[in-house]
């Protein structure tokens, strides 16, 4: 496209860029769940990869080396990326590829009154199922499905 030139980089070296017509900047971060942060790829994926283990928004941020409030911010981002993922119109085609993960409920706010109670491992009531999908055409679905062992003989029947 000869209407978009280099603009310069950014303070972290990314590239920007300049469109000629309506003169708005961007980067190939724009419009991702990257925009408008100025910590490293890096802190990103350690809080993901913390947040994706379960543990808490304090815990994440410790471990990213942000405050709690941009874990908490990152944290819906992040979530609100699940979400669009889980729309109930996506139809997938084709040859599918189905994965699930058990995951512990947890609930915000909520304290174990019995600590001396042990956590159930393995398949239990007290883990939900998050199944993800891709088909051939690369139409993504993540839902959350009920707790405990799948019952159904189709799993994309929790879809």
């Amino acid at each position: 496209h000869e209407h978009i030139i280099r603009y310069g980089k950014d303070k972290n070296g990314n590239q920007r860029y300049l469109c000629k017509h309506c003169h708005k900047t961007f980067s190939p971060m724009t419009g991702t769940l990257f925009s408008y942060s100025k910590k490293k790829a890096y802190q990103w994926y350690l809080y993901m990869e913390s947040l994706f283990r379960g543990d808490t928004i304090v815990q994440s941020a410790h471990i990213a080396g942000i405050c709690e409030h941009t874990s908490l911010v990152w944290r819906h981002k992040i979530l609100s990326v699940c979400a669009s993922l889980t729309a109930k119109d996506r139809i997938l085609d084709g040859v599918v590829y189905l994965d699930e993960k058990l995951s512990d409920v947890k609930h915000p706010g909520i304290t174990v009154e019995d600590k001396e109670s042990k956590k159930k491992r393995g398949i239990s009531d007290q883990k939900r199922n998050i199944v993800c999908a891709i088909d051939e055409h690369n139409n993504k679905v993540i839902q959350v499905s009920e707790r405990g062992r799948i019952h159904t003989k189709n799993p994309m029947s929790s879809i």
